[in-house]
């Protein structure tokens, strides 16, 4: 039977608790590769040290803005961040690009900026670029950012709902070119879900250590705390995971999609094999795809994704200037 909600949020702090608590090759390609990623934990506390460091100045910083909708979809009120970048003017007739991005377990659309270096990152990366971006982050709750039947339709507000909003309050360009969508985790499975369901919405997919299992272990406590593919009677159903993972939504559109995959292979949550199988079904289907595989050094933590987060980040950006 479905647990209350008081067991199901101290279920959601446990995930929290065992996830913070996970420790810490480059062949560009359709195929997998592998990744040069391979910092020593010295080098990396030197790394991160260095980051810190190197500010950008305040002119070329962007800003973070807070917003929150009335959702008919969700019944409640929602709340996301904008990151806007640096030159961002509500009174000029310039268009901007926008990113989705969905945090992982037991997070919420303050996590990422909280967590990550992402926006000091998105103020350097973006500090000489003619073209930049907004990025929105948004909060999914514990619903896998997708439609269910027993959690939060979180698919149909993020289209319905959010994507409205954003296009009408901010100065974005709003066609499904300008528009792609990331996350970490959870959330990587999320930007699966939703880019291979909405080619119509979004034509860019950014994947960080996606918890795409084929088939989640057992004893995993995501079984016994997350309700969003529940049958009614089990928590977690097989079956009801089995009908609604991403690869299901492959088709002929798919195509218009590019993905940027990046996971590690000392991630103790989801096994790379799982990574490299949807990475292959999205190649078999002729879906532009670039996998990088990083070293068994690297775990599923912020430590690691502040690593990448430069990289993935450009990613996007560039796939905009195309």
């Amino acid at each position: 039977m479905i647990k209350n909600k008081m067991k199901l949020m101290i279920g959601v702090l446990s995930l929290g608790i065992v996830f913070s608590a996970c420790s810490n090759k480059n062949n560009k390609a359709n195929p997998s590769s592998a990744s040069t990623l391979s910092t020593s934990s010295k080098e990396s506390k030197k790394s991160n040290e260095e980051n810190k460091n190197s500010t950008v100045s305040k002119k070329d910083q962007g800003k973070v803005v807070d917003g929150s909708i009335n959702s008919e979809i969700l019944k409640q009120n929602w709340k996301y961040k904008v990151y806007l970048p640096n030159g961002y003017d509500e009174k000029s007739h310039e268009k901007y690009p926008v990113l989705y991005m969905l945090h992982g377990f037991g997070e919420n659309s303050s996590s990422i900026l909280e967590k990550s270096n992402t926006k000091d990152v998105l103020d350097k990366i973006m500090k000489d670029k003619e073209n930049k971006m907004i990025v929105v982050f948004v909060d999914g709750f514990t619903s896998f950012f997708i439609n269910s039947d027993y959690d939060k339709n979180m698919e149909s507000a993020i289209k319905d709902e959010l994507i409205k909003e954003i296009d009408e309050n901010y100065k974005t360009d709003a066609n499904k070119n300008s528009r792609a969508i990331g996350g970490i985790s959870v959330g990587g499975y999320g930007a699966a879900s939703i880019s291979l369901k909405n080619p119509d919405l979004f034509t860019k997919a950014l994947l960080i250590s996606p918890t795409l299992w084929y088939k989640l272990d057992k004893d995993s406590l995501i079984r016994r705390n997350y309700l969003a593919f529940s049958d009614g009677i089990q928590n977690w159903s097989d079956d009801v995971y089995k009908e609604k993972f991403p690869t299901n939504f492959i088709n002929a559109e798919s195509k218009d999609i590019n993905f940027y995959i990046r996971s590690a292979e000392g991630d103790t949550k989801i096994k790379i094999n799982d990574i490299e199988k949807f990475n292959k079904k999205l190649e078999e289907a002729e879906v532009n795809t670039e996998f990088k595989k990083d070293g068994k050094e690297f775990d599923h933590d912020y430590d690691y994704w502040n690593k990448i987060t430069e990289e993935s980040y450009l990613w996007v950006l560039d796939q905009f200037e195309k």
